[in-house]
């Protein structure tokens, strides 16, 4: 079950990309607390067994710190989750980080 504070971050993620929500205004939506884990799939680069997760400053998007505690926890040893701190302006890691082949980064 989804906790309904990220409920309410991913409808108001959906919304604004989907322009699904036209007449409503997003900014009366509540932002989930600092502590709900929030990750988004722009923020997560698998290269093998290394996890990059994207952290934004800006609290109404992409993922949080908790986020990428949570996949760590979750994950384990088995992989190297490594956070990745991103400015507030910049909305997720794939917005500066590409990896199109093994050995090739464009940032």
């Amino acid at each position: 079950m989804i906790p309904a504070a990220s409920a309410i971050a991913i409808w108001r993620l959906g919304c604004y990309f989907d322009g699904c929500c036209r007449g409503i205004s997003l900014d009366s939506l509540p932002l989930p607390s600092p502590d709900t884990p929030l990750l988004e799939g722009g923020d997560v680069i698998v290269l093998g067994r290394t996890i990059l997760v994207g952290n934004t400053r800006n609290p109404s998007v992409g993922s949080n710190e908790a986020g990428f505690r949570w996949l760590n926890n979750i994950l384990g040893s088995s992989y190297d989750v490594v956070r990745v701190p991103l400015r507030e302006d910049v909305l997720h890691l794939d917005c500066v980080l590409s990896v199109p082949r093994n050995g090739l980064a464009i940032v």
